[in-house]
């Protein structure tokens, strides 16, 4: 199975992502990328400018996986903006659409993260 693990904290060493790093040695059967690029997307703001190079290898990510897997802590009872930002350059296109989601949100101190999951 093809497995995109996606990070939405922008800090480099997150426990978000050694969540995922960790989740990831529990599936060695399985083919798991990591969208570590997201932090280089550009800010969206129109999908008819011309697409670099982060954003086209998102949207391939997307298409490539079967299952999709969000790791994030919550920012102001929301998904943090890294995030935000990256589900805007799929939304018209739809590379999400359909797929099997596993959303984590993964802080210090319950009920932190509420709003975050809700909002996921």
């Amino acid at each position: 199975m093809n497995i995109l693990t996606i990070n939405g904290s922008a800090a480099p060493n997150s426990k978000n992502k050694a969540l995922l790093n960790y989740i990831a040695t529990l599936l060695p059967d399985h083919t798991i990328k990591s969208a570590d690029y997201l932090p280089q997307l550009p800010l969206f703001v129109d999908n008819d400018l011309p697409e670099i190079e982060s954003v086209v290898q998102w949207k391939t990510d997307l298409q490539w996986a079967e299952v999709v897997i969000i790791a994030t802590p919550e920012y102001l009872h929301n998904i943090p903006a890294l995030l935000k930002n990256a589900f805007e350059w799929v939304t018209k296109s739809g590379e999400l659409a359909h797929k099997k989601i596993l959303p984590i949100v993964y802080t210090p101190v319950a009920p932190r993260g509420e709003h975050s999951m809700q909002s996921l």
